[in-house]
């Protein structure tokens, strides 16, 4: 995993989490939520899998900021009863796995932009939907150290 030193060990390991989530679908905004952060500067590959499991009207997004890029990474995650096919990814069921490398930290976006409203009038700021299920993250890393 890149160019070590003579006098530097190497070793590799692996990080696993589960996280639930369940992130309120506010008619005033999307919301955002990150669930993991990688302080570090070690170089990682990490798999990020998004189970969604609500049949809620909110769009649900998984961003993934990675070192060097200003942009996250962004994709929808569909209801789990939706199907979306993508030319690029292929059909989707209410998941979505993807491996990146360099995380610095992902994200979860709960957004109502289309949610259709109970009655006429302005928005309420209640909650009226929730984007649940849960997120999975297994994360690489390669950690070199100066021998003594």
């Amino acid at each position: 995993m890149g160019i070590r030193k003579n006098d530097e060990r190497c070793f590799i390991d692996t990080h696993h989490t589960k996280l639930l989530f369940s992130l309120e679908c506010i008619s005033t905004g999307p919301r955002k939520e990150i669930f993991f952060e990688d302080k570090t500067r070690n170089h990682n590959k990490v798999l990020v899998e998004v189970f969604r499991t609500d049949a809620s009207f909110c769009h649900l997004f998984v961003l993934i900021k990675t070192r060097g890029k200003h942009d996250p990474i962004k994709r929808e995650i569909p209801r789990f009863f939706d199907y979306i096919d993508t030319s690029e990814y292929g059909p989707l069921y209410g998941n979505l796995a993807l491996q990146v490398e360099d995380v610095e930290w992902v994200a979860l976006l709960c957004d109502p932009r289309t949610v259709p409203t109970p009655y006429p009038g302005p928005p309420s700021p209640a909650p009226i939907d929730a984007c649940e299920g849960f997120l999975k993250i297994t994360k690489t890393f390669c950690i070199c150290c100066e021998e003594d």
